[in-house]
């Protein structure tokens, strides 16, 4: 594990748990989780399966000690662990046929869909929600895909712009 790798994620997953705690809730204690989107940016960065697990971890219990939501606790913790190395492995398999952009930014439409969708069918089951996926789908799950997706586009930009630049200018 490359420690220049973790220290990034850390950054990542710090502003994404600021994004996390500031963001009202919409629909009763539900809020869209726009710490996936520092939290994808992160598993972007990575390049061993073993960096991806513990990302994973530490993005699972940041987010499971903010969550207002009954039950979210076992469900962020068990929804990240399963959407980070979907969504490792699914850009790793998008960025060799795609754009970067474009690649980055339809993985974390996907990956923001599945994370939603594993968290609410969890806390449906541990008995937190009563009301249909479908309402959640459209009120939570769909408004934080286009936010996240978004998101992700505005940090990449600002990561071209501070990462140095692999040919020197030699042009004054």
């Amino acid at each position: 594990m490359k420690i220049k790798n973790l220290t990034l994620s850390t950054l990542f997953l710090t502003l994404g748990l600021v994004l996390h705690i500031t963001v009202p809730g919409t629909v009763g204690f539900m809020k869209p989780d726009f710490m996936l989107a520092m939290f994808f940016f992160a598993l972007f960065g990575l390049q061993s399966f073993r960096e991806v697990i513990v990302v994973s971890i530490v993005c699972g219990f940041l987010t499971a000690m903010t969550t207002a939501m009954p039950g979210g606790e076992v469900a962020n913790v068990i929804d990240k662990l399963i959407t980070g190395p979907l969504v490792f492995y699914g850009y790793q398999f998008l960025v060799r046929k795609l754009d970067l952009k474009v690649s980055s930014c339809l993985i974390t439409c996907l990956g923001t869909c599945i994370s939603g969708l594993i968290f609410l069918s969890i806390v449906q089951v541990l008995g937190g929600i009563s009301l249909p996926l479908q309402f959640f789908l459209l009120g939570i799950i769909l408004p934080a895909m286009v936010v996240n997706s978004i998101l992700v586009l505005l940090i990449s930009k600002v990561m071209e712009r501070i990462q140095p630049k692999k040919e020197p200018n030699l042009h004054y």
